[in-house]
């Protein structure tokens, strides 16, 4: 199958009635709009077979988290192209790292339409975890010179994008421990294909790949790292507890909960209310209105008393009289 098919079925996975190039049209403009959003994205990072699924399958299964439903984007995986690029990675790296990353580009335009929503939006390794392999690519010598500009400027392009998302974790686990989740899920090539030193060195590219988004993004690149060291793949209750609650303190430093920004609108709005009480009050003539005029504290009064004024009190303003 050749590389543009693969893009054009990459594209073509979005699964709406709607023609695919207007729905990322539509996504792309909701991101550039820079709309509002209560809602919030939680990008998780790891290596093979770290647990990234696991944790993002409970909190789907709990409905919400933080106040919010809750909706996670897996990982895009092309098993037939996979294969392909694990039984003869320098062939492939280049087009297979490239498809990957535009689907990235788009699963994090499809995170942020979904906040925009109101949801909590979980992503299933993000852009940063993608420059860790491409990083490994280079290294390997996988990625012609040429081949990983192209790959840096298209990063570094789409990265500065309103994309970012809110909480980054970093699912910290072992080599050993990843190996044997890796083992367990035995899927095909992996088992022969992810080996000890290929996952070290991945670490490595990760904490690289980390740095390099720092420098680019500086605070807006909210990564926390995050023991994930369970001996089981199936985590236990006690284990799911401790993860979940370390994830609600990390993004109580962050984003507020849905109840404190109910009660900071109502809070807001009520002031508003006071407000505007205090300017009806305010009487409107010729020799008092210079002083009053300090005592409007929003746009919506001012217009609303000039409404009442005359020409001549107007003028007075005006010219400072």
């Amino acid at each position: 199958m050749a590389t543009s098919d693969l893009i054009i079925n990459l594209r073509g996975s979005v699964g709406e009635d709607k023609p695919t190039s207007d729905l990322i049209i539509n996504l792309e403009g909701l991101v550039r709009e820079g709309k509002p959003t209560s809602g919030l994205i939680i990008t998780l990072e790891g290596l093979v077979g770290a647990g990234k699924t696991t944790i993002g399958t409970e909190l789907q299964n709990r409905k919400t988290f933080w106040g919010r439903p809750v909706k996670f984007l897996v990982e895009y995986e092309n098993h037939p192209f996979l294969q392909l690029y694990l039984k003869d990675r320098k062939r492939y790296a280049f087009p297979f790292q490239m498809v990957i990353l535009m689907s990235r580009f788009n699963t994090h335009r499809e995170a942020r339409f979904w906040a925009n929503q109101g949801y909590c939006v979980v992503i299933d390794r993000g852009l940063a975890g993608d420059m860790a392999f491409a990083l490994l690519q280079k290294q390997d010598g996988c990625f012609t010179d040429e081949e990983w500009d192209i790959y840096l400027q298209t990063f570094e392009k789409h990265i500065k994008e309103p994309l970012i998302s809110d909480l980054i974790l970093y699912l910290d686990c072992s080599v050993e421990i990843s190996l044997e989740r890796i083992s367990k899920r035995n899927r095909p090539g992996e088992v022969s294909s992810y080996t000890r030193k290929y996952l070290e060195d991945l670490r490595d590219c990760h904490l690289k790949a980390f740095d390099h988004c720092k420098k680019l993004l500086g605070d807006k690149f909210p990564l926390t790292f995050f023991d994930w060291n369970a001996n089981s793949l199936n985590l236990s209750g006690e284990f799911k507890r401790s993860s979940l609650s370390f994830l609600e303190q990390q993004l109580s430093k962050l984003i507020p909960s849905v109840e404190k920004e109910t009660q900071e609108a109502e809070e807001t709005q009520a002031e508003e209310r006071v407000e505007e009480k205090k300017t009806k009050d305010i009487p409107i003539s010729s020799n008092n209105y210079s002083k009053n005029i300090s005592k409007f504290r929003n746009f919506k009064a001012l217009t609303t008393s000039l409404t009442h004024a005359s020409m001549t009190d107007f003028k007075i303003i005006v010219e400072g009289k």
